[in-house]
């Protein structure tokens, strides 16, 4: 189906390719930040999913000008799944169009401004300049094709309805047990004693095909924050078959909830999804809610976990970032050991002498607390939300494209004085 849409492709020497190669990164970085402030017409998540798109597509590019004779199916499921989710969401085609003009000239003007163009000969400009192009028509072209697809093949009349009954259930419409009743009828959808939530990032929306779930299972995968809802979790292997049907996706599982909780599973889900997306839970396939309980509650409330980080690490705030943090998880790891030094120092990889010494700088700085039972069930906690709370302030601090600024989530006097 690809050879439909490309020509036979034009090649760069080996060693053009590797002078690209060399600012890829940066390039990637600037066309993602150029399309997500100079869409205005779109919407912030518009704008952060075709970036998404477009970054990926110009990393995919140096596989086809480094000689690869056709796009890969990757090629073509990003352009696929843009076509479809501009198409519905009430996009156009204008929107890739723009999208790719905006790419296009970004990694233009960056070649032109750090010298690379000046490094070739004219002829090598020349071809450069035409593969780019041409590169930006054939995406355009892919595009096209998810996009009428998704015209021409729209969501049939009870989909529809068991979007809506999913948007009810979960609390994004007002909805009496009546209407909930009816919708469900409508959507011939048996409304069952327990459901869970699956949140889906929309990083892979324009990556992923449309993955193949359970028949009673109420998706919405057409908004910018897809989900769905699972009936009956609890069910012989069914959420081992809800792993291999979003194998390949980043989804969040919410706790099994009664029916009329749904929205609090949705929350909770979004809410761990959301930690993902930041690098606080580890992301890889389908992510359970039940094995995040701590990260979940300190999430939930992060004015509050900052309160008890100053209320019971208040001498360690005043240390300097590099050693307040050695000392943090040594004492974390410490106390999860059961206050053996030789178990944490293994799991430190230091000597246990090491784990001793930071030990007694502890004992100096935080007391008699090191001992009691109950004061050391709150230092975990506490310990816990700092390291999260540090976490969140460091990943936020990387994000690019963020179009409300942070409240910075740091704790350390020299950098945020409290």
């Amino acid at each position: 189906m690809i050879q439909e849409y490309l020509y036979q492709w034009p090649t760069l020497p080996p060693s053009v390719v590797e002078l690209l190669r060399t600012h890829s990164n940066e390039i990637n970085r600037l066309v993602g930040h150029e399309i997500r402030h100079r869409l205005p017409a779109s919407s912030s998540t518009d704008r952060r999913l075709l970036a998404h798109g477009v970054e990926l597509l110009s990393k995919l590019f140096l596989e086809l000008v480094s000689g690869q004779e056709q796009p890969s199916q990757e090629w073509f499921d990003t352009c696929w799944a843009l076509g479809r989710y501009l198409a519905r969401n009430e996009r156009t085609i204008n929107d890739a169009r723009a999208t790719l003009q905006v790419g296009r000239i970004a990694a233009w003007r960056y070649y032109r401004e750090v010298g690379v163009l000046t490094e070739m000969p004219s002829d090598m400009v020349a071809l450069l300049a035409e593969v780019i192009f041409t590169y930006a028509d054939a995406i355009e072209a892919a595009v096209a094709v998810g996009y009428s697809e998704a015209e021409l093949y729209p969501g049939s009349e009870v989909q529809i309805q068991r979007s809506q009954l999913l948007r009810a259930l979960v609390g994004e419409s007002a909805s009496s047990p009546e209407d909930i009743c009816s919708l469900s009828r409508s959507a011939q959808w048996r409304l069952p004693r327990t459901v869970c939530a699956i949140v889906l990032s929309n990083r892979e929306l324009t990556v992923r095909r449309t993955p193949k779930l359970p028949p009673d299972v109420l998706a919405d995968l057409d908004r910018p924050d897809p989900c769905l809802l699972m009936p009956d979790p609890g069910g012989p292997k069914r959420l081992d078959r809800m792993a291999r049907a979003l194998d390949g996706w980043t989804a969040v599982l919410g706790p099994t909830v009664a029916l009329p909780e749904a929205a609090n599973s949705m929350r909770w889900a979004r809410t761990i999804l959301t930690a993902e997306s930041y690098g606080i839970v580890a992301g890889d396939g389908l992510v359970r809610c039940s094995d995040h309980w701590a990260t979940l509650m300190l999430v939930q409330d992060i004015d509050l976990a900052r309160t008890v980080v100053k209320e019971r690490l208040a001498p360690l705030l005043e240390l300097r970032d590099d050693m307040r943090n050695k000392l943090v998880e040594t004492l974390l790891v410490w106390l999860q050991a059961g206050q053996n030094a030789c178990t944490a120092a293994t799991q430190l990889c230091v000597h246990s002498q090491t784990v001793r010494y930071r030990l007694r700088q502890l004992d100096d700085l935080l007391g008699p607390q090191l001992q009691d039972p109950n004061a050391q069930k709150e230092l975990i906690i506490a310990l816990s939300a700092y390291q999260l709370l540090e976490n969140m302030n460091n990943q936020g601090m990387q994000r690019d494209g963020e179009t409300e600024p942070r409240t910075t989530t740091s704790l350390s006097p020299q950098r945020n004085a409290c």
